[in-house]
């Protein structure tokens, strides 16, 4: 079984990595493109309506997600019979939440600070019951491992971009253009999963079993709940007492950072979560499996976070445009914390979820939203540049919180983990170092592309001559590029 378990992982990760890989170098170009044609407030708007959308499509959810990939079902009836209960579910709850919104679409829009677009949200939310049909599909589709539909999935939504958002914005639909363009990979990724999954929803219900569901399941909905106002908090805060131009550069740079580190993250997390539910009545191999992830995530992220900080000018330039430089020291702080952030942050909150103890996510965020909030509050009210400083060290915070859980409850040390990681951070400090003396030598894309080559292999020359970490890398590079 655990012979079978890594031969899965493996073929996931492979197919997983290729659908972030395609996913985040086509998006980045897409949005760089978005960034020349519309302006940051456009995005600020956008955000506010998306804070929304996320915050409504959580009571859809329910936590449903989490605990299709997580549980053991007694068999593949039992299976088929709980998810069609979790799809039927999620669908009636987002026509539900739908409606409402619909209703008070004019006072949400002024509660968000866009009077009068009250058209304007109803119609961005009717992304919520699309999202509803195919969430718990993919949800299946995790669970079994099945990254290559997923992958198929992803390709095939890459061309709404392109096909739909793009022109629309060239000829001047702003923020119509974000929506329409969203609505339609919506539609798109229905349609696609109509053709290429074989999951079975029967029109089949059980109150019963609804009840058992949501009772596994709560913890997962609020912990949900904490992390939507982690995320998004700041939006509201923002928006209070700057303006959209701010708030469009904050949470955009954001975004972007995100995207890009998400070329690890988006392939690893779903993986890590599925492997370490199937592995956590076996500690042993549970704790190898994690400390494995996070020493392969970190020896990506690790350098990309200090990249970005080293090179955050250039960053901006490429991504957003001369226009949006008020962010270059946001993006690079942001690209940074967020490297130690993953590797000692989220994926302990993977732990968590696979041994069925989401509370203790919850609490994470909980403890550091009663940090966060207070910083935002007082420091926006001075002004965007102490705000991002401050965002960014908060964070601190909450990896502390992580380790204390990790120690106390996970019984897994964080000088394991630190030890775990420390050859990939040593090797990014000196490569952040060599950046910051030779890339003011000259000036220019191509001098500053080439000090970028040199930077890369400085830091993998630093690997390749300790004999474990160049077994590492060639082990890696086999298996993940083998037939």
């Amino acid at each position: 079984m655990l012979e079978e378990l890594n031969h899965q992982i493996i073929k996931s990760s492979k197919w997983s990595f290729a659908t972030e890989l395609l996913s985040k170098l086509t998006i980045p170009i897409i949005n760089m493109v978005l960034a020349r044609l519309l302006t940051p407030e456009v995005f600020g708007i956008i955000a506010t309506i998306n804070m929304i959308v996320a915050f409504a499509e959580l009571f859809v959810d329910a936590g449903f997600q989490k605990y299709i990939v997580q549980h053991d079902f007694e068999d593949e009836a039992d299976q088929i019979n709980q998810v069609s209960v979790a799809f039927w579910t999620n669908i009636f709850m987002a026509i539900l939440i739908w409606l409402i919104i619909y209703l008070f679409s004019e006072d949400i829009a002024m509660l968000l600070g866009n009077a009068g677009m009250g058209v304007l949200v109803s119609i961005s939310c009717l992304s919520i019951p699309l999202n509803a049909i195919a969430s718990i599909q993919m949800a299946v589709l995790r669970r079994s491992f099945k990254f290559k539909v997923l992958f198929k999935l992803r390709f095939l939504t890459l061309f709404v971009p392109i096909l739909v958002t793009l022109p629309l914005a060239y000829f001047g639909f702003g923020y119509w253009s974000l929506i329409v363009g969203t609505l339609a990979t919506n539609l798109l990724t229905i349609i696609a999963l109509l053709i290429f999954s074989d999951n079975k929803i029967l029109f089949y219900y059980d109150f019963a079993m609804l009840k058992k569901m949501f009772s596994f399941s709560m913890w997962s909905f609020i912990e949900s709940i904490s992390i939507w106002l982690t995320m998004w908090i700041d939006v509201f805060i923002i928006a209070a007492f700057l303006d959209q131009h701010y708030l469009g550069l904050y949470k955009n740079s954001m975004v972007a950072v995100n995207s890009c580190l998400a070329i690890i993250t988006g392939a690893t997390t779903p993986i890590l979560f599925s492997a370490l539910s199937r592995l956590q009545n076996d500690k042993e191999e549970y704790v190898k499996t994690f400390l494995k992830f996070q020493q392969l995530v970190a020896l990506s992220v690790v350098p990309m976070g200090i990249g970005i900080f080293c090179y955050r000018d250039l960053a901006v330039e490429i991504l957003f445009g001369a226009k949006w430089h008020e962010a270059d020291l946001f993006v690079g702080l942001w690209g940074l914390s967020s490297s130690l952030m993953i590797i000692f942050g989220h994926y302990c909150s993977e732990v968590y979820r696979s041994k069925g103890m989401p509370k203790l996510s919850f609490w994470a965020q909980l403890f550091h939203l009663i940090v966060l909030v207070p910083v935002l509050y007082f420091t926006a009210q001075t002004g965007f540049s102490t705000l991002i400083w401050a965002r960014t060290l908060v964070r601190a915070e909450a990896i502390i919180v992580h380790f204390v859980f990790m120690y106390y409850i996970i019984k897994i040390s964080p000088f394991k983990m630190i030890t775990n990681t420390s050859i990939f951070l040593l090797a990014g400090i000196l490569m952040g170092t060599i950046a910051v003396y030779i890339r003011p030598l000259y000036d220019g894309i191509i001098w500053n592309l080439f000090t970028i080559l040199i930077c890369i292999g400085f830091y993998f020359g630093i690997l390749m001559l300790i004999p474990k970490y160049r077994d590492l890398l060639i082990t890696f590079y086999k298996k993940m590029f083998s037939k």
